[in-house]
């Protein structure tokens, strides 16, 4: 019940801030702005984008990228903060899908490429 309670809460925050719904096939890349929710139409999940934000090293001179989302599967929320180092790409892995940030601007948009992991 509290999951349920939790992932209307995102969805109604998500609608309020005229966030975008947007779907995708595999093997396509696209644009995200922050808080757009993002739907695989093959899987059953999507990914709502919340922010960026980013970690300074001062003693390298350094900064990694931190990227907040939430993950809805089968009707369970689940916040992830995935942390990339260095330049674009960034990918990460999902399940049997690997996502890929190719480009982005600051708590703006991210542009992803979508696949599926062969193994």
């Amino acid at each position: 019940m509290k999951q349920l309670v939790l992932l209307s809460i995102i969805l109604l925050c998500c609608i309020s801030a005229k966030a975008q719904r947007k779907s995708f096939q595999i093997d396509s890349v696209y644009t995200i702005a922050v808080k757009d929710t993002f739907c695989l139409t093959e899987a059953n999940f999507c990914w709502v984008f919340n922010y960026h934000s980013h970690k300074n090293y001062a003693d390298k001179n350094e900064s990694v990228l931190i990227c907040d989302f939430t993950c809805i599967k089968n009707n369970v929320a689940e916040n992830k903060h995935l942390v990339f180092d260095g330049e674009p790409p960034y990918t990460w892995k999902y399940d049997n899908y690997l996502f890929t940030i190719l480009e982005y601007d600051y708590d703006t948009f991210m542009k992803v490429r979508t696949s599926i992991v062969r193994e």
